[in-house]
């Protein structure tokens, strides 16, 4: 019986030293996760809005992260008969005057009077030195 003992002893001792071992020892030390540096900035660009053949374009931003300008902006038929628009290029610009990036935006089929759509492109280029943009409809 004391065998028994012995043995139960030494698998409870060895055990235990494992169980120290593999959870730090009971020490207060914590492993600090990686801190992952996202680059995201939003630059509040203001564009003027614009009418272009009945539709006004308001409230344009952009937002780069990761090597990515995601543009947004709201489209609105201001006229008082629904019209049929599948996309919109977009040309930005910066404050000399040069041209950043052509882009064609989607809107869709069709926009009843007075109904808004919001057009959402993503394009490669950096975009926010952009200070203008030209919008056309594209037939």
């Amino acid at each position: 019986m004391r065998k028994y003992m012995k043995n139960g002893l030494q698998l409870f001792l060895c055990l235990c030293a494992i169980f120290l071992f593999t959870t730090g020892c009971g020490c207060d030390k914590k492993e600090e996760t990686p801190q992952t540096n996202t680059n995201v900035e939003t630059k509040a660009v203001t564009f003027d809005d614009q009418t272009v053949e009945g539709l006004n374009f308001t409230g344009a931003s952009i937002v780069y992260d990761d090597e990515i300008s995601q543009i947004v902006v709201t489209v609105q038929n201001t006229q008082e008969q629904a019209v049929t628009v599948d996309t919109v290029n977009m040309s930005f610009y910066d404050k000399d005057d040069n041209l950043l990036v052509q882009t064609v935006g989607y809107v869709g089929d069709e926009l009843a009077a007075g109904e808004s759509s919001q057009i959402v492109s993503n394009v490669t280029e950096d975009l926010r030195e952009a200070t203008k943009v030209v919008y056309e409809i594209a037939r």
